[in-house]
């Protein structure tokens, strides 16, 4: 079934084993919720046209024509009235006890995936990140390299040979989420090319933005470089390989750089793409190379209104 949000015109499909919310959610769209169990009202819709069925009981009071989309599965196409996120502003902040789900090592590098519980799935946007408070201490923004459609399942990137605050993690060990912050975040109404740089565990903020591309059924064409010092700072290269057979208009390049080549890197990058004025940038580099990286950008006409640029 079909359904549509009259306020933003966006459109998602479900099916009869889901509930709505967890149809749009899947589907890339920001709809508010909470406890995802029918008890907080946060997710409370209008129902303009259509029929649903109850899905799962709920405490929470509604009036007429009012339904919780937690709660409630389509049995038609459907119009409804209800709340999105369209900036960070419309996040809230959240505090939540996760549970380490898995580890993965790969090279120098931990993929790290953490666990919501089944009522309280994290709320942020592609591309934000968060404070995560260990046993032993605690990273302060930390980007989130997993999909805005799964804030039940998180994913972070972290580099072993940082000064990290734990020795060894376990699984089932908790961890504190804190968050979302920042403002590098994919905005849904442009249409335009997008070109996504990183370097190292930078990738994590773009895998995240991809993700979410990937789950919007995306148009525009994506350029992906990832850019770092040896063939083992590629840590995810697979993935990338995978989307880039898989997607049409998304192609990526891995490129071998120190730090002090980066810029000359970028340039080259910029020199391959024509009408850079029509383009959005997402950077994610060192933090010595900021000014430098914008003088550049500028010598190449590009506004500060098409730069995302984050550090590491």
């Amino acid at each position: 079934m079909q359904v549509k949000i009259i306020a933003s015109g966006r459109q998602f499909e479900t099916y009869g084993n889901e509930s709505l919310l967890d149809a749009g959610v899947r589907a890339g769209l920001s709809l508010g919720y909470g406890c995802n169990n029918g008890n907080c009202g946060e997710c409370k819709a209008n129902l303009i046209q259509g029929q649903v069925k109850k899905w799962q009981h709920h405490d929470y009071h509604l009036a007429d024509n009012e339904i919780l989309l937690c709660s409630y599965q389509a049995c038609s196409d459907l119009v409804i009235e209800t709340t999105e996120a369209h900036s960070v502003d419309d996040i809230p902040w959240q505090r939540i006890q996760t549970k380490v789900a898995k580890l993965d090592y790969i090279a120098h590098y931990l993929i790290l995936y953490l666990r919501t519980p089944r009522s309280k799935a994290l709320r942020f946007l592609a591309g934000q990140d968060v404070n995560l408070i260990f046993l032993g201490g605690g990273l302060q923004g930390q980007a989130i390299a997993s999909c805005p459609c799964n804030g039940k399942q998180l994913q972070f990137h972290l580099d072993l040979n940082q000064n990290l605050p734990f020795k060894k993690l376990r699984r089932s060990e908790p961890v504190v989420v804190e968050g979302p912050m920042g403002h590098f975040v994919w905005e849904d109404d442009y249409r335009q090319s997008v070109i996504l740089l990183a370097y190292k565990t930078g990738f994590a903020r773009l895998k995240s933005i991809i993700e979410h591309l990937i789950a919007l059924d995306y148009e525009q064409s994506v350029s992906l470089y990832w850019l770092a010092e040896s063939k083992h700072d590629f840590y995810l290269n697979n993935y990338c390989r995978m989307w880039e057979d898989a997607l049409d208009n998304f192609q990526f390049a891995k490129i071998n750089s120190t730090d002090a080549e980066l810029l000359n890197q970028i340039e080259t990058i910029l020199q391959q793409h024509h009408h850079l004025n029509m383009a959005r940038l997402y950077l994610v580099i060192p933090k010595p190379l900021k000014t430098g990286c914008l003088e550049l950008l500028s010598q190449y006409q590009i506004t500060p209104e098409q730069i995302y640029l984050e550090t590491i």
